[in-house]
């Protein structure tokens, strides 16, 4: 789970340095980096507000403020981020909806997978 974390923040610091730098601005690994660790702990806080609407927007606004960087790319990152945020909400609704992320889509799996396997057995 740690390093599956891990792999998560450090793809989150990458997304930071390559909006900043599609955006023209220059930004230090250690700088995306400390934003990064920042954005989780606000996420972190801001868990009474459904999805951290506007918080989680404000946190990213002010952190790049913090930084020295322009406002107008923290708002950019901002809203790139809730728009990543989502399409995999949307994809998991989706897994949801066709029952491929249920315990009951899962269980009839192994079912049919169990069956076929019987019929495949030599006599």
């Amino acid at each position: 789970c740690t390093a599956t974390y891990l792999v998560g923040w450090i793809f989150d610091t990458v997304e930071i340095m390559v909006v900043a730098h599609l955006l023209g601005v220059d930004m230090a690994w250690s700088d995306a980096f400390a934003m990064e660790a920042f954005i989780s702990v606000a996420r972190a806080f801001n868990t009474v507000v459904p999805g951290a609407l506007g918080v989680q927007d404000f946190s990213v606004v002010g952190l790049f403020k913090l930084f020295g960087l322009p406002d107008e790319l923290g708002l950019k990152y901002a809203i790139i981020r809730r728009g990543r945020d989502v399409v995999f909400a949307v994809l998991g609704w989706a897994f949801l909806y066709f029952d491929e992320a249920t315990l009951r889509g899962f269980q009839k799996r192994l079912k049919d997978e169990a069956e076929e396997m019987d019929r495949n057995l030599p006599e």
